[in-house]
């Protein structure tokens, strides 16, 4: 299995290498090389390259969710996804189902539901458990505003697992468990999965993305950034930290991308952009 982390700075041709990449898999017919973006937008803007570039018969163009859908179908298992209003709902009725005391005064507003759906859905994009949430909040002392968090996401993954439903954040949790549990063939046979244009990958998308490597026949990972970027702008940080994370996920050491389409070709106003923006201060 041959994994690549290829890094470039910015508009040097990264997308442009991956698109030959995914047409030369894709010509052989029998192979359906999977790319993934990071949101519908991106996912129509890399269809469009495609097509100016040649074109390919059976390239798959996905974001993470559609990527969580396609290993849980592979993997026989179904779940009923809740949209955004009916886990508000769930939510709403999970908060009144609770005794809360500290969250009292706040519990019958509107916004304090909102809070909980992005609370709910970034503990899950971390791979934190209801359970391990709840004993980590106790071990700091039971500190109630923490402990009543605690709770309601505890009640509220009970009441989603009792009906087989999934909200979209648990759904990336679910491929991992089934690819990791259940499932060990789903990903063997893919002649090249491409992930392109992120800037950050949450602990869910790296823990599916570090499984499908292991058996996908070629995986490649583009990343804006060049080696030994230490010291250099304070926006390249983030990326840094990406590439660290990504390293260590799938085991390789990132790469200067192949001199096809040539580094020398990036704009130069995004060159110097990238060189000035938010310079750390002398």
């Amino acid at each position: 299995m041959a994994v690549r982390l290829l890094l470039a700075p910015a508009a040097a041709g990264k997308t442009a290498y991956v698109v030959e990449l995914a047409r030369d898999a894709a010509r052989g017919l029998a192979s359906t090389p999977r790319v993934v973006v990071p949101a519908h937008l991106q996912a129509r803007a890399w269809r469009r390259r495609l097509a100016e570039a040649g074109g390919a018969i059976g390239v798959r163009v996905l974001t993470f969710d559609e990527l969580y859908a396609e290993c849980l179908n592979a993997a026989g298992e179904a779940y009923t996804e809740l949209s955004e209003p009916v886990q508000y709902r769930l939510i709403r009725a999970v908060v009144d189902g609770l005794s809360l005391e500290h969250y009292a005064p706040l519990a019958a507003r509107p916004g304090f539901i909102g809070v909980l759906q992005r609370l709910i859905a970034e503990l899950k994009a971390a791979r934190v458990h209801p359970d391990r949430f709840l004993e980590a909040v106790d071990a700091l002392g039971g500190e109630p505003r923490l402990r009543e968090l605690a709770l309601a996401y505890a009640a509220y993954q009970e009441r989603l697992q009792a009906q087989g439903w999934a909200d979209r954040a648990g759904l990336g949790w679910l491929a991992v468990e089934a690819l990791e549990r259940r499932a060990p063939r789903v990903g063997h046979g893919w002649s090249l999965l491409v992930v392109d244009g992120f800037d950050n990958l949450t602990s869910v998308q790296l823990a599916l993305l570090q499984l499908l490597a292991g058996r996908a026949t070629e995986t490649v990972v583009t990343l804006t950034g060049t080696a030994g970027d230490e010291g250099r702008p304070l926006v390249r940080r983030r990326f840094d930290e990406t590439r660290q994370k990504l390293e260590a996920a799938l085991g390789v050491k990132g790469e200067p991308l192949p001199p096809r389409p040539p580094l020398e070709g990036q704009a130069p106003a995004l060159a110097h952009l990238e060189a000035c923006l938010y310079r750390a201060p002398a």
